[in-house]
């Protein structure tokens, strides 16, 4: 028995992949507790009192679709659910994950090395994305078929796929950053580079099914911007990134 909670994010009505997701977590022999995800598929993004329309175009250069903001609100209860527990850290799934082969057993190395306190200020570990700019080994996870390196994200990898929060990790993502503002993966990218607190491992132990999100559609097609707006969205994003990257590389430099 794990010794710590594991949250499924599921929308509504979403069954196989809830059963796919029950597959693999029953097989592991884990238990997990079920997070009813936040439809905005049918809403306006305005229609959620927390967002703020403003706020986004200043951080993500544009507003957000409804089905955007259904997600970052369907983590922040799954964070909630991560404190609320009581436990030191815990495990947050969106329905469309995957385990990659001795994804498990990876996992379980990676937590036993944070607790070892390699880098006990850490607050989020990416198990679906690993990472390419700005980082450094804190160890190898050496296993009978394969190795991966548990590496110091400084440059906090996108993709909310599966996630390890440790409990001050979860506080402070409720705490700065319970409003919307972006993709909820961009602001776990700008959390972590302020502090230079994720982590991520190479290769990723945990991956995508490849099936379309339900939480994240709001009306089943993709976002089409204007020829103006896609060009200020750009720029937006490219300020936005190069802030990340020059955040990350303080942090790094001041570590060593």
């Amino acid at each position: 028995m794990l010794d710590y909670p594991v949250f499924l994010i599921n929308l509504a009505g979403s069954d196989q992949r809830l059963e796919t997701s029950k597959r693999q977590l029953y097989a592991a022999g884990i238990a997990f507790k079920r997070i009813d995800a936040i439809d905005g598929r049918h809403l306006s993004a305005v229609d959620f009192p927390e967002y703020d329309d403003t706020a986004a175009k200043v951080f993500f250069g544009r507003s957000l679709e409804s089905g955007e903001v259904g997600c970052y609100l369907s983590h922040l209860k799954a964070a909630e659910a991560v404190v609320n527990s009581g436990a030191s850290y815990g495990l947050v799934l969106e329905d469309d994950f995957k385990v990659n082969p001795s994804g498990w057993d990876a996992l379980e190395q990676t937590i036993a090395h944070l607790g070892r306190c390699s880098f006990p200020e850490w607050e989020l570990v990416n198990l679906a994305c690993s990472p390419r700019l700005v980082k450094s080994s804190l160890a190898r996870i050496e296993l009978k078929a394969c190795f991966f390196e548990l590496e110091r994200a400084y440059y906090f990898p996108v993709l909310a796929t599966a996630l390890l929060w440790s409990r001050a990790g979860a506080q402070r993502f409720i705490a700065e950053a319970h409003q919307p503002i972006g993709p909820v993966d961009h602001v776990f990218r700008r959390l972590m580079c302020e502090k230079g607190t994720g982590v991520a491992l190479t290769p990723a132990p945990f991956g995508v099914t490849g099936a379309e999100s339900d939480i994240a559609l709001a009306s089943g097609q993709k976002v089409k911007l204007k020829n103006p707006l896609r060009v200020a969205s750009a720029y937006s994003e490219v300020k936005r990134q190069l802030a990340c990257i020059r955040l990350a590389i303080q942090k790094k430099i001041i570590d060593r």
